[in-house]
């Protein structure tokens, strides 16, 4: 069953933080789109969620990224000796493996992706391991020094 996007992020913004750790989606700080915890004076632990209706594909991730640069963008201007570590996840009802969209979390180690299910139980969510497509592009080839 699909949910529109803005029911997820009601539904995971209106979640205690302690219920969607118990459904398998454990975020940090508050949420709206970012969760921001203050670790200690100018330190600052962020993570960017980018909930999607249906599919996570290529656009997803593009759409996360000029997230994450408006928040560092927002951070250098503001908070200009503040040290930023910024995680970021997809969340979505499945994932394009066409896409290769697959492959981010193996090449990007702060991302990582999240797959929901809502049924009569309520939300659960699901992380995916890195690179969990086998369809690799790359092919061995034997190189000859002859």
């Amino acid at each position: 069953m699909y949910l529109l996007e803005e029911e997820l992020e009601q539904i995971v913004y209106r979640t205690p933080k302690e219920e969607l750790r118990k459904r398998g989606l454990g975020i940090p700080g508050r949420l709206d789109i970012i969760a921001i915890d203050k670790i200690a004076d100018g330190h600052y632990y962020i993570t960017i969620y980018e909930l999607k209706r249906g599919e996570i594909n290529q656009e997803s991730f593009w759409q996360l990224i000029g997230y994450i640069r408006g928040v560092q963008r927002w951070f250098s201007h503001n908070r200009p000796d503040a040290h930023c570590e910024i995680y970021f996840a997809l969340i979505g009802a499945s994932v394009c493996t066409k896409s290769k969209v697959t492959f981010l979390p193996y090449i990007f180690e702060n991302l990582t992706i999240y797959t929901y299910n809502f049924d009569y139980s309520g939300i659960h969510f699901k992380m995916l391991p890195p690179h969990f497509n086998t369809e690799e592009s790359f092919k061995s080839k034997k190189i000859n020094n002859g």
